[in-house]
Protein backbone atom coordinates (compact mmCIF):
# COMPACT_ATOMS: atom_id res chain seq x y z
CA UNK A 1 0.00 0.00 0.00
CA UNK A 2 2.69 2.77 0.79
CA UNK A 3 4.71 1.48 -2.19
CA UNK A 4 1.77 2.21 -4.37
CA UNK A 5 1.40 5.37 -2.53
CA UNK A 6 4.31 6.57 -4.11
CA UNK A 7 3.91 5.68 -6.85
CA UNK A 8 0.90 7.54 -7.97
CA UNK A 9 2.31 10.79 -5.68
CA UNK A 10 5.31 10.75 -8.26
CA UNK A 11 3.53 10.35 -11.53
CA UNK A 12 2.09 13.41 -12.09
CA UNK A 13 -1.09 12.68 -10.49
CA UNK A 14 -3.01 15.93 -9.46
CA UNK A 15 -2.18 17.21 -5.59
CA UNK A 16 -5.06 18.07 -3.52
CA UNK A 17 -3.60 21.94 -2.63
CA UNK A 18 -5.16 21.76 1.29
CA UNK A 19 -3.31 18.37 1.64
CA UNK A 20 -0.35 19.66 0.00
CA UNK A 21 0.09 23.19 -0.50
CA UNK A 22 1.58 25.98 -2.61
CA UNK A 23 2.73 26.01 -6.31
CA UNK A 24 4.98 23.14 -7.75
CA UNK A 25 7.69 25.13 -7.86
CA UNK A 26 7.55 27.14 -4.33
CA UNK A 27 10.66 26.28 -2.24
CA UNK A 28 7.96 23.87 0.18
CA UNK A 29 8.09 21.74 -2.79
CA UNK A 30 11.00 21.44 -4.66
CA UNK A 31 13.45 18.80 -4.30
CA UNK A 32 17.15 19.28 -4.24
CA UNK A 33 19.25 19.81 -7.50
CA UNK A 34 22.26 17.17 -8.07
CA UNK A 35 24.16 20.73 -8.24
CA UNK A 36 23.81 21.44 -4.66
CA UNK A 37 27.13 21.77 -2.51
CA UNK A 38 27.13 21.76 1.37
CA UNK A 39 29.20 22.49 4.65
CA UNK A 40 31.51 20.47 6.24
CA UNK A 41 30.32 19.39 9.24
CA UNK A 42 33.08 21.60 10.67
CA UNK A 43 31.83 25.13 9.43
CA UNK A 44 29.91 27.18 12.00
CA UNK A 45 26.45 26.66 10.60
CA UNK A 46 26.35 22.77 10.65
CA UNK A 47 28.49 22.91 13.47
CA UNK A 48 25.57 24.63 15.30
CA UNK A 49 23.12 22.68 13.84
CA UNK A 50 25.00 19.45 14.89
CA UNK A 51 25.64 20.22 18.23
CA UNK A 52 23.88 17.68 20.80
CA UNK A 53 23.71 19.91 23.69
CA UNK A 54 20.38 20.39 22.51
CA UNK A 55 18.10 17.72 22.00
CA UNK A 56 15.74 16.90 19.72
CA UNK A 57 11.58 17.30 19.36
CA UNK A 58 8.54 16.38 17.10
CA UNK A 59 5.99 19.31 18.23
CA UNK A 60 2.67 17.59 17.59
CA UNK A 61 0.69 19.52 20.17
CA UNK A 62 1.03 22.49 21.55
CA UNK A 63 2.98 24.36 19.65
CA UNK A 64 2.18 22.76 16.53
CA UNK A 65 -0.04 23.51 14.24
CA UNK A 66 -3.54 22.20 13.72
CA UNK A 67 -5.54 22.49 10.45
CA UNK A 68 -9.26 23.04 10.14
CA UNK A 69 -11.45 22.51 7.37
CA UNK A 70 -14.66 24.65 7.19
CA UNK A 71 -17.81 24.37 4.94
CA UNK A 72 -20.01 27.10 4.08
CA UNK A 73 -22.50 26.38 7.36
CA UNK A 74 -20.00 26.83 9.77
CA UNK A 75 -19.83 30.21 11.65
CA UNK A 76 -18.65 32.96 9.79
CA UNK A 77 -16.57 34.56 13.21
CA UNK A 78 -14.81 37.73 14.01
CA UNK A 79 -11.78 37.83 15.14
CA UNK A 80 -9.87 40.58 16.51
CA UNK A 81 -6.18 40.75 16.31
CA UNK A 82 -4.16 42.76 18.95
CA UNK A 83 -3.83 46.15 17.75
CA UNK A 84 -7.78 46.43 16.54
CA UNK A 85 -7.42 44.87 13.11
CA UNK A 86 -10.87 42.95 12.92
CA UNK A 87 -10.95 39.67 10.20
CA UNK A 88 -13.94 37.60 9.69
CA UNK A 89 -13.53 34.03 8.16
CA UNK A 90 -15.78 30.80 8.74
CA UNK A 91 -14.36 28.48 11.62
CA UNK A 92 -15.99 25.31 12.42
CA UNK A 93 -17.50 24.92 15.56
CA UNK A 94 -15.29 22.62 16.89
CA UNK A 95 -12.12 23.90 15.88
CA UNK A 96 -9.42 24.28 19.15
CA UNK A 97 -5.83 26.02 18.74
CA UNK A 98 -3.04 24.07 19.71
CA UNK A 99 -2.96 23.64 23.51
CA UNK A 100 -0.36 23.27 26.48
CA UNK A 101 -0.64 19.65 27.83
CA UNK A 102 -0.85 19.20 31.33
CA UNK A 103 2.55 19.80 32.62
CA UNK A 104 3.40 22.32 29.71
CA UNK A 105 1.35 25.52 30.40
CA UNK A 106 3.39 27.71 27.19
CA UNK A 107 1.95 27.28 23.90
CA UNK A 108 1.60 29.39 20.52
CA UNK A 109 -2.01 28.91 20.41
CA UNK A 110 -1.91 28.27 16.12
CA UNK A 111 -4.79 27.48 14.45
CA UNK A 112 -4.99 27.72 10.61
CA UNK A 113 -8.40 27.16 9.05
CA UNK A 114 -9.04 26.36 5.19
CA UNK A 115 -11.98 27.99 3.87
CA UNK A 116 -14.84 26.92 1.60
CA UNK A 117 -13.14 27.40 -1.81
CA UNK A 118 -10.40 24.97 -0.18
CA UNK A 119 -7.84 27.92 -1.47
CA UNK A 120 -7.86 30.62 1.23
CA UNK A 121 -6.05 29.80 4.72
CA UNK A 122 -6.39 31.79 7.82
CA UNK A 123 -3.37 31.35 9.56
CA UNK A 124 -3.34 32.56 13.30
CA UNK A 125 -0.92 33.05 16.42
CA UNK A 126 -2.49 33.37 20.02
CA UNK A 127 -5.95 32.06 18.97
CA UNK A 128 -8.80 32.54 21.71
CA UNK A 129 -12.39 32.05 21.31
CA UNK A 130 -14.23 34.29 23.77
CA UNK A 131 -17.94 33.04 21.81
CA UNK A 132 -19.59 31.03 19.62
CA UNK A 133 -19.30 33.55 16.80
CA UNK A 134 -15.80 35.82 18.47
CA UNK A 135 -12.38 35.41 18.94
CA UNK A 136 -9.18 36.87 19.18
CA UNK A 137 -5.78 36.05 18.07
CA UNK A 138 -2.33 37.76 18.34
CA UNK A 139 -1.83 37.73 14.28
CA UNK A 140 -4.04 36.72 11.51
CA UNK A 141 -2.74 36.03 7.97
CA UNK A 142 -4.80 35.41 4.97
CA UNK A 143 -2.65 32.87 2.84
CA UNK A 144 -3.37 31.64 -0.69
CA UNK A 145 -2.75 27.63 -0.85
CA UNK A 146 -1.87 28.17 -4.74
CA UNK A 147 0.25 30.49 -4.15
CA UNK A 148 4.21 30.17 -3.28
CA UNK A 149 3.84 30.36 0.56
CA UNK A 150 6.39 33.00 1.05
CA UNK A 151 4.81 36.03 1.28
CA UNK A 152 3.00 36.13 4.50
CA UNK A 153 2.68 34.22 7.45
CA UNK A 154 2.84 33.62 11.13
CA UNK A 155 6.02 31.98 11.96
CA UNK A 156 9.13 33.59 12.41
CA UNK A 157 10.45 33.56 8.90
CA UNK A 158 8.07 35.55 7.14
CA UNK A 159 6.14 32.94 5.37
CA UNK A 160 3.31 30.33 5.89
CA UNK A 161 3.05 28.18 9.15
CA UNK A 162 1.88 25.53 7.44
CA UNK A 163 4.88 25.31 4.99
CA UNK A 164 7.19 22.01 6.26
CA UNK A 165 4.65 20.56 8.18
CA UNK A 166 4.69 16.65 8.82
CA UNK A 167 0.76 15.42 7.88
CA UNK A 168 -1.41 13.02 9.23
CA UNK A 169 -1.52 11.21 5.97
CA UNK A 170 1.97 11.86 5.63
CA UNK A 171 3.25 9.97 8.80
CA UNK A 172 0.69 7.12 7.80
CA UNK A 173 2.07 6.29 4.61
CA UNK A 174 5.59 6.81 5.61
CA UNK A 175 6.51 9.20 3.06
CA UNK A 176 6.73 13.43 3.36
CA UNK A 177 7.19 14.94 -0.60
CA UNK A 178 8.33 17.90 0.44
CA UNK A 179 10.90 19.98 2.93
CA UNK A 180 10.84 20.59 6.35
CA UNK A 181 10.47 22.75 8.62
CA UNK A 182 12.58 22.92 11.69
CA UNK A 183 13.36 25.53 14.45
CA UNK A 184 16.23 25.09 16.21
CA UNK A 185 17.10 27.32 19.93
CA UNK A 186 17.30 30.69 19.51
CA UNK A 187 21.59 30.69 21.13
CA UNK A 188 22.23 29.20 18.15
CA UNK A 189 20.57 31.16 15.51
CA UNK A 190 22.69 34.38 13.81
CA UNK A 191 20.52 37.68 13.29
CA UNK A 192 19.62 38.34 10.13
CA UNK A 193 18.14 36.05 7.09
CA UNK A 194 18.83 34.35 4.04
CA UNK A 195 16.48 33.31 1.47
CA UNK A 196 13.29 32.08 1.14
CA UNK A 197 13.28 33.96 5.11
CA UNK A 198 11.91 37.24 5.20
CA UNK A 199 12.01 38.57 8.70
CA UNK A 200 13.42 36.65 11.79
CA UNK A 201 11.68 37.05 15.54
CA UNK A 202 11.49 39.95 16.79
CA UNK A 203 13.79 39.25 19.73
CA UNK A 204 16.55 38.15 17.45
CA UNK A 205 19.28 40.75 17.26
CA UNK A 206 19.64 40.32 21.28
CA UNK A 207 18.59 36.93 21.88
CA UNK A 208 20.58 34.91 18.48
CA UNK A 209 24.09 34.04 19.50
CA UNK A 210 25.11 31.42 16.93
CA UNK A 211 25.54 31.09 12.89
CA UNK A 212 22.14 29.73 11.59
CA UNK A 213 20.72 32.54 10.36
CA UNK A 214 16.26 32.50 9.65
CA UNK A 215 15.87 30.44 5.77
CA UNK A 216 18.85 28.07 6.54
CA UNK A 217 18.45 25.22 4.12
CA UNK A 218 20.53 21.90 5.20
CA UNK A 219 20.22 18.73 3.66
CA UNK A 220 21.59 14.89 4.19
CA UNK A 221 24.04 15.11 1.01
CA UNK A 222 23.37 12.60 -1.54
CA UNK A 223 26.81 10.15 -0.90
CA UNK A 224 25.05 9.16 2.43
CA UNK A 225 23.55 5.54 2.45
CA UNK A 226 20.57 6.11 4.61
CA UNK A 227 19.43 2.79 4.02
CA UNK A 228 22.83 1.64 5.98
CA UNK A 229 22.13 3.75 8.98
CA UNK A 230 20.04 1.29 10.79
CA UNK A 231 17.01 3.24 10.65
CA UNK A 232 13.36 1.67 11.81
CA UNK A 233 10.98 2.85 8.91
CA UNK A 234 9.65 5.83 10.38
CA UNK A 235 13.21 7.06 10.64
CA UNK A 236 13.89 5.85 7.24
CA UNK A 237 11.15 7.90 5.83
CA UNK A 238 12.29 10.79 7.56
CA UNK A 239 15.85 10.37 6.24
CA UNK A 240 14.47 10.22 3.19
CA UNK A 241 12.71 13.16 3.02
CA UNK A 242 15.97 15.18 4.48
CA UNK A 243 17.93 13.68 1.85
CA UNK A 244 15.50 14.66 -1.44
CA UNK A 245 13.99 17.52 -0.16
CA UNK A 246 16.13 18.71 3.08
CA UNK A 247 14.66 21.09 5.85
CA UNK A 248 14.06 24.76 6.11
CA UNK A 249 14.82 26.85 9.50
CA UNK A 250 11.72 28.88 10.27
CA UNK A 251 11.65 30.14 13.90
CA UNK A 252 13.63 29.32 17.24
CA UNK A 253 12.38 26.84 19.70
CA UNK A 254 14.14 25.13 22.68
CA UNK A 255 15.41 21.96 20.59
CA UNK A 256 15.77 20.54 17.57
CA UNK A 257 12.38 20.76 16.65
CA UNK A 258 10.37 19.89 13.50
CA UNK A 259 6.66 19.76 13.18
CA UNK A 260 3.94 17.09 12.98
CA UNK A 261 0.11 18.17 12.49
CA UNK A 262 -1.71 17.31 15.65
CA UNK A 263 -3.47 13.63 15.23
CA UNK A 264 -0.67 12.43 13.51
CA UNK A 265 -0.07 8.49 14.77
CA UNK A 266 2.07 9.15 17.89
CA UNK A 267 4.05 5.68 18.26
CA UNK A 268 5.20 6.58 14.33
CA UNK A 269 6.12 9.68 15.79
CA UNK A 270 7.71 8.11 18.52
CA UNK A 271 9.87 5.86 16.62
CA UNK A 272 10.61 8.91 14.49
CA UNK A 273 12.22 10.73 17.37
CA UNK A 274 13.72 7.76 18.67
CA UNK A 275 16.26 7.88 15.29
CA UNK A 276 16.51 11.44 15.12
CA UNK A 277 20.26 11.68 16.77
CA UNK A 278 21.21 9.29 13.79
CA UNK A 279 20.03 11.31 11.72
CA UNK A 280 20.68 14.63 12.63
CA UNK A 281 24.20 13.34 12.82
CA UNK A 282 24.14 13.30 9.08
CA UNK A 283 22.79 16.70 8.46
CA UNK A 284 24.86 19.65 6.36
CA UNK A 285 24.07 23.54 5.73
CA UNK A 286 23.58 23.91 1.90
CA UNK A 287 25.64 26.62 0.78
CA UNK A 288 23.88 27.41 -2.75
CA UNK A 289 20.21 27.67 -2.52
CA UNK A 290 18.94 30.93 -3.36
CA UNK A 291 15.88 32.64 -4.91
CA UNK A 292 17.36 32.03 -8.32
CA UNK A 293 18.71 28.68 -7.84
CA UNK A 294 15.42 27.40 -5.66
CA UNK A 295 16.52 23.80 -4.15
CA UNK A 296 19.53 24.26 -5.61
CA UNK A 297 20.86 24.16 -9.28
CA UNK A 298 20.68 20.42 -11.51
CA UNK A 299 18.76 17.69 -11.26
CA UNK A 300 16.23 17.10 -9.07
CA UNK A 301 16.79 14.33 -6.95
CA UNK A 302 12.28 13.76 -7.52
CA UNK A 303 9.90 14.42 -10.08
CA UNK A 304 8.00 17.57 -9.32
CA UNK A 305 5.31 17.88 -7.34
CA UNK A 306 1.96 17.32 -9.65
CA UNK A 307 -0.62 19.75 -10.41
CA UNK A 308 -2.46 21.33 -7.72
CA UNK A 309 -6.39 20.95 -7.61
CA UNK A 310 -9.06 22.39 -5.26
CA UNK A 311 -10.66 19.47 -3.29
Amino acid sequence: MTRLFKRTALSGARRTVSLQPFTTTSPWNKPIGSGATFQASTDPATADLLDTAYDRDIASWQWSHPIYWAIASDPLVTVTEDGGRVVQYRIPASATPALPDITVTASDSHMHVVQPDRRTLFEAWLFERTGPTTATAGYIVETDLLSNGLLLGVRGYGGSAIGGLMRKHEIANRYIPHPIAMAPPSEYMLSGWVWPATREDASGPTLYQGNIPMGTFAAIPPGVNIGALGLNADGLALATALQDYGLYVVDSSDAWAIYAEPGSDEPRLDAMWANMPTIRAQMRVVTNNTSANNGTPGTPRRPLAARPILN
